[in-house]
């Protein structure tokens, strides 16, 4: 009995082996591909929504919001220096609650990027992003206060830079004709809702927090 235990045992050993052997190249492969998918879904969250592009649009709706409100400019001329110090303490603030509420949101924006494209658009999307050409559109693109990113597209390709190059023109050209913008204008629509829900809710939290800022600057810039 022990012959055949040890025989049986020798064969499990051998086939747990070959089984374990051509397991393993493809969950390399299936490890590697989800590890390239998910870091291109980071490169287009980021691109579209990230972090810093949050605080930043946070800061350019309250300068609009501001500039619309006559109580504030009647405080600004009776205390000078007011409407700055209210909007670095108000930097401040964005910045922090953030920092604190963003990954709440983030893996959310990541699951809906993944499962609203195919991974060879995701691939796509995110090498164009990382390219000369992408980081030249994006970066235009964080400058202006338009929403709609393909009627942005249409204007910022049908008028470019003197110093933009043959090189990313074409690239520009071909991201457009692959099909891959009207994909990430696609996604960019599909994380709209989570973030306006979200949005509001970083106001709801931030609120409590504001008459304290104005009343501090307040006395800060009394003559």
């Amino acid at each position: 009995m022990r012959r055949r235990h040890d025989g049986v045992t020798r064969w499990l050993r051998t086939a747990l082996l070959c089984l374990f052997a051509a397991m393993m190249p493809a969950s390399i492969a299936r490890a590697q591909e989800t590890k390239d998918q998910s870091a291109d879904v980071a490169t287009i969250v980021d691109a579209i929504s990230g972090e810093a592009l949050i605080v930043d649009g946070m800061v350019k709706g309250l300068a609009r919001s501001l500039d619309g409100q006559p109580k504030f400019k009647a405080l600004e001329d009776r205390h000078p220096g007011f409407r700055a110090h209210v909007e670095d303490d108000l930097l401040v603030l964005f910045r922090e609650t953030v920092r604190q509420r963003y990954p709440i949101v983030r893996p959310k924006l990541d699951a809906l990027v993944r499962t609203s494209a195919k991974p060879d658009e995701l691939a796509t999307i995110a090498a164009y992003l990382k390219s000369s050409a992408g980081t030249r559109f994006l970066a235009a693109w964080g400058k202006d206060d338009e929403t709609d990113l393909l009627e942005y597209w249409t204007r910022y390709t049908s008028s470019y830079a003197s110093d933009t190059s043959p090189l990313d023109r074409t690239a520009d050209a071909q991201f457009a004709t692959s099909g891959a913008l009207r994909t990430l204008a696609s996604l960019n629509d599909v994380l709209d809702p989570p973030l306006s829900e979200w949005s509001d809710e970083l106001v709801a939290e931030m609120k409590p927090r504001l008459p304290q800022i104005l009343s501090a600057n307040i006395a800060r810039t009394t003559p």
